[in-house]
């Protein structure tokens, strides 16, 4: 990354697939200055009904409900504090189609970044509110893992899952499918990608 620079690391949980009729549940964000050093943080349990999840999908991405009760705010309040965050660490420069005025937002990372991006962007619209972000050129470090796992004849991971390519390069992964735990784990990922290409 060059001098000055942040990036915004990111995942999302979510009860379903699609981003129109599913809702996120929990997010989670950390920023990293051009060191990969963490600047900040953010974590949000997001409340949501129950009843019209699927079961199965909740105890995959770690639903507690007395947890979400204890921790849990409501999602208008989620958004305001995530578009804040993304505020605080815009350094993505872009200039407006509408007035020509310059603008920054913040330049974001995933792992399967489509998909994640996707709710990201499809939640911020359905609310009319203006998403700090670049949703729409998000930085996957899976689709990078797969072009370096190509590159390695000798040892290619059995798929890009994060887990697998956290095991593959030897990277802790504590909790997989809670947010904050998926991405300090993506971030460890991103960082030894990056150096890997060269960067």
């Amino acid at each position: 990354m060059r001098s000055g620079d942040k990036l915004v690391i990111f995942d999302l949980e979510t009860f379903g697939l699609d981003p129109i009729s599913h809702p996120i549940i929990q997010f989670a964000a950390l920023a990293v200055d051009d060191t990969w050093e963490e600047v900040e943080s953010i974590e949000a349990k997001i409340l949501f009904d129950p009843s019209t999840a699927e079961q199965e999908a909740l105890s995959i991405n770690g639903y507690d409900p007395e947890v979400w009760l204890r921790q849990g705010i409501t999602g208008p309040r989620a958004m305001t504090a995530i578009a804040d965050f993304f505020r605080r660490h815009s350094t993505l420069e872009k200039i407006s189609a509408r007035t020509g005025a310059p603008y920054r937002i913040a330049r974001l990372c995933a792992h399967n970044a489509p998909f994640d991006s996707g709710f990201l962007a499809a939640w911020f619209k359905r609310a009319g509110v203006f998403c700090p972000a670049g949703c729409y050129e998000a930085l996957d470090t899976l689709a990078l893992a797969r072009w370096l796992s190509l590159a390695n004849h000798e040892d290619p991971p059995k798929d890009h899952k994060l887990e697998t390519l956290c095991a593959w390069m030897s990277i802790p992964l504590e909790q997989a499918h809670d947010a904050l735990a998926d991405v300090r784990a993506t971030t460890a990922l991103a960082r030894k990608l990056f150096a890997a290409i060269g960067g």
